[in-house]
């Protein structure tokens, strides 16, 4: 069962002290077609993967070459 091998190491990762925060980046599009999608905004979030707790790192609204509000 290598599924399981994979979780228990990642538990175990997340059991670390050093090693329970993850960065969570998330963008905003207006649509998923290359040639008419524009980034809208990019945000960047830490998350406490024990207790659930979420920090701000990074929040931007993008203004891409054709944007209007």
């Amino acid at each position: 069962m290598k599924e399981n091998i994979v979780f228990k190491d990642l538990f175990e990762f997340i059991d670390d002290e050093r090693s329970h925060k993850i960065a969570v980046l998330d963008i905003e599009t207006t649509g998923l077609k290359p040639d008419n999608g524009l980034i809208v905004e990019i945000g960047i979030v830490e998350l406490d993967l024990k207790t659930g707790a979420t920090k701000i790192l990074f929040e931007s609204i993008i203004k891409e070459a054709g944007f209007e509000s």
